[in-house]
């Protein structure tokens, strides 16, 4: 959006906001001096202050002798070279702590060898790189703790978030499940030095041995549109349901459409259960724009629209936000160096599951809270619809312009709303509530509080410090690759 003369805001965070997306859409490196609730000051980035140029210039007179020449003639720094000296001590603190990127390449055998160790039935590769001159370089890490494995296997739904992320040392691929109360379920992750079909591939083909999900029949799967992860699910996963993002097919398709009718008749066709309601959404895009609908067909509408999805999956999600929070929840440790990160996500993953696993301990009702809070919400709009009773098993429920077929021992509604989620659509509580018997007793059992359980049943085992590792190899290598390559 341009801001022009005399647009109007609800208060200045909204203004900086829209400023900052205007200033990244155009280029412009926008600075946001301080500002009261009332004003807003915005100067451009290539326009310097006189206080920045007072600095610049004071950096330039620095002479390089010693420190007493350095001293002003009170005996103290100037403020540009104490910053300079904190800056290189607390980089040489952090090495100190966090050691070299060498150190820490040359240890990644001897984590793996602790991790195998201390928790028998995990899954860590690593792939090097061999040059001409026989040096090791290295190239990717996988891992997969053996707690985790078996928690998704027997109580998370078969369905896996797909996504990779910037980190200091190339990109962190992850593969996230959903457990009975819709929290994250970090299931694998791998460090690669670039997002690829190769490497999501390589990562795919050892996830693929971890779930036993062969050819991915029954599996869902949940990705960006990047094309690496594309072509890499049709090798490994030809007969798993591929669902993509919706969020970032609507930010692409927003780009050439604007407005309030597209954004509308998008996420309607979108969240449309049924191929008659996505097709009637449809049509009325294409009568605004048959462009905008075009580019949409174009796009695989059985990819992002739940007309189109799996039943029975017990999850109508279309957006991958189940992999969008892990990465936020590990941010930090992306900046850190590869065992450092590791080790954190590692930390994060065990501690997260020990506190999931006591919540769970105290879940109240057989349902996740979670559920039973939407379950509630449908509830309330129950009252709008009429049930017609056909026999005790069979319903017809309607209001003024709608009618659905609702049979309660299928468990299927022909709406397909039940089937997709695992909980009851508001024409099922109706039916339901007709014949006075209890909605929750009808949610699909991966939403229990049994599966709840039985997802954090299962633990990582702590490892000892790295002082203590088993030592498998002495080789240092370097974090860039060369041509052939070795598994380990």
């Amino acid at each position: 959006m341009k801001p022009t003369l005399g647009m109007k805001f609800e208060s200045p965070t909204q203004l900086k906001d829209s400023m900052i997306d205007y200033g990244v859409s155009n280029g412009y490196q926008l600075k946001f001096p301080v500002n009261d609730y009332k004003r807003l000051l915005v100067r451009c980035g290539e326009e310097e202050t006189d206080d920045e140029n007072d600095e610049k210039d004071e950096e330039g007179k620095k002479d390089e002798g010693d420190e007493k020449d350095e001293e002003d003639g009170m005996g103290k720094k100037p403020d540009n070279i104490k910053k300079k000296k904190k800056k290189s001590s607390k980089k040489k603190a952090l090495n100190d702590y966090e050691g070299g990127l060498k150190e820490h390449y040359s240890k990644l055998s001897d984590y793996g060898a602790e991790i195998l160790l201390t928790n028998p039935g995990s899954t860590v590769k690593m792939v090097v790189n061999e040059d001409a001159n026989r040096d090791i370089y290295f190239s990717s890490y996988y891992i997969c703790f053996k707690g985790v494995k078996d928690g998704w296997m027997n109580g998370c739904r078969k369905i896996i978030g797909l996504d990779g992320c910037f980190i200091k040392t190339g990109q962190l691929l992850s593969a996230i499940g959903r457990d009975a109360n819709n929290h994250i379920f970090p299931l694998a992750w791998a460090v690669v030095s670039v997002e690829n079909k190769e490497n999501w591939k390589w990562f795919l083909d050892l996830l693929k041995g971890d779930v036993e999900m062969e050819c991915g029949i029954g599996l869902t799967l949940i990705s960006d549109q990047h094309k690496g992860i594309v072509e890499a699910v049709k090798d490994v996963f030809p007969y798993a349901e591929h669902r993509q993002c919706t969020r970032h097919i609507y930010a692409n398709f927003n780009k050439k459409f604007r407005g309030i009718d597209y954004k509308n008749l998008f996420w309607g066709a979108a969240k449309s259960t049924t191929e008659q309601q996505f097709e009637a959404k449809m049509n009325e895009l294409k009568a605004i724009s048959e462009e905008a609908y075009s580019h949409l067909i174009e796009r695989n509408p059985k990819s992002w629209s739940r007309a189109f999805f799996e039943v029975d999956r017990a999850c109508d999600a279309f957006e991958n936000d189940m992999s969008e929070s892990f990465n936020s929840c590990i941010r930090v440790a992306r900046r850190k160096p590869i065992i450092t990160m590791l080790e954190e996500i590692r930390m994060f993953v065990m501690q997260r599951s020990f506190t999931m696993s006591t919540k769970a301990e105290k879940v109240e009702h057989d349902v996740c809270p979670t559920v039973r809070k939407k379950l509630e919400l449908i509830k309330l709009e129950q009252r709008h619809w009429k049930v017609i009773p056909s026999d005790n098993i069979i319903f017809e429920v309607r209001n003024e312009k709608d009618a659905y077929a609702v049979n309660v021992n299928e468990q299927t509604c022909s709406c397909r709303s039940w089937q997709l989620s695992g909980i009851p659509c508001v024409h099922t509580v109706a039916a339901l509530a007709f014949i006075n018997k209890d909605p929750e007793n009808y949610i699909n059992k991966w939403l229990k509080r049994d599966m709840f359980k039985e997802a954090y049943k299962y633990h990582i085992k702590p490892l000892k410090g790295s002082s203590s590792w088993p030592k498998e190899r002495a080789n240092a290598w370097p974090a860039k690759s060369k041509e052939k390559k070795r598994c380990f």
